[in-house]
């Protein structure tokens, strides 16, 4: 694909705002596809009909192994709903969002609406030009901590959005949740079932897919890319996994955990937008972000963490951030036009 159909090259320039509804809603999907998404399945569809736009999940990417509810799913569905609802208030429109799934449609999430006109404030203004900034991180961070001021705002987008974010600091709360984290790789790497699914999702460095986990993002060279498939298969890396995950979880900056008052469909909606303004008000100040769901993936470990952190809600997400340095490498995305129906 063309750098010109590159999906992370977006041009504001091209907002059609003499367009129809449609073609303006087309548009703001554009930014919605750029959402984080678990192993980058983009699990989402959207359907442009009417003057509203539709959310579906793609149950054709789920992961049932390390995912059997379709929990990480929804919630990366949740976060491409907060980037196109972030879209449309950047360039002027208000949203109503119906969240409530349909009983006789249950693959349909949300519905979105435009409602009239918005004056987009300092913070669209500031999380969507982060967009293109956010990344994920696959390795160590720097030892600069990151400010109260940063983690506080982003905990007020995450309530603001009715999700809670807890942020983790001390030596010993991080020491007890890195332990959960490497317990959780030792329980994933033993797992045939879920090392197959998760060598189904990489992509070597001669892909020309637009979705999985591709070696550039994950600082993999061309020669390992093609090998790596075949020993995450087949070899027990757990252990491995386990002491680097549980070094790089105690020495990072900060860990940060996600929680909802409840489990269910619109819960994990409301986490994956939560997610997303959390990552991008990061991302605003040069902060990213690395996964280590291990804990929160195994049912167990994901009890234990919700123990630690006083049973103030049920974990989504636990992430490690800091600043990454170094290039950014993003992960290849699938134009919107691929992802529409109608």
């Amino acid at each position: 694909m063309s750098m010109a159909h590159d999906p992370w090259r977006v041009r504001e320039s091209d907002y059609p705002s003499a367009g129809t509804t449609e073609q303006r809603l087309r548009f703001f999907l554009r930014y919605a596809v750029l959402a984080p998404s678990a192993h980058n399945s983009q699990p989402w569809r959207f359907r442009v009909a009417d003057g509203r736009a539709y959310l579906y999940a793609d149950r054709r990417r789920r992961l049932p192994i390390a995912d059997p509810e379709d929990r990480e799913l929804t919630i990366s569905c949740g976060a491409a709903l907060f980037h196109l609802r972030l879209a449309m208030r950047y360039f002027g429109q208000a949203e109503t969002v119906e969240a409530a799934p349909d009983p006789e449609d249950p693959e349909l999430l949300a519905t979105v609406t435009l409602a009239g006109p918005h004056a987009p404030d300092d913070t669209d203004r500031s999380l969507f030009r982060a967009v293109p900034r956010r990344f994920t991180h696959r390795g160590p961070f720097q030892a600069t901590p990151v400010p109260p001021a940063l983690q506080n705002m982003m905990q007020s987008l995450a309530a603001h959005e009715g999700a809670g974010l807890h942020c983790l600091s001390g030596p010993e709360t991080k020491g007890v949740v890195a332990a959960l984290v490497a317990e959780g790789d030792r329980h994933q790497g033993g797992d045939p079932p879920f090392r197959r699914e998760l060598a189904d999702w990489l992509r070597t460095g001669l892909s020309r897919q637009r979705d999985g986990l591709h070696p550039r993002p994950l600082g993999v060279g061309l020669a390992m890319s093609l090998v790596l498939p075949a020993y995450l298969r087949w070899i027990n890396w757990g252990p491995s996994q386990a002491r680097q995950d549980r070094q790089w979880a105690r020495e990072a900056p900060l860990l940060a955990v996600l929680t909802t008052a409840r489990d269910g469909i619109s819960c994990w909606l409301t986490a994956g937008q939560a997610l997303a303004a959390v990552l991008l008000r990061a991302a605003e100040d040069g902060v990213q972000a690395a996964y280590l769901n291990q804990a929160v993936q195994v049912p167990e470990l994901r009890q234990r963490l919700g123990e630690q952190l006083g049973g103030t809600g049920q974990p989504q997400v636990l992430l490690r951030l800091g600043y990454a340095g170094g290039t950014r490498r993003p992960a290849p995305r699938r134009p919107a036009e691929l992802v529409i129906d109608g």
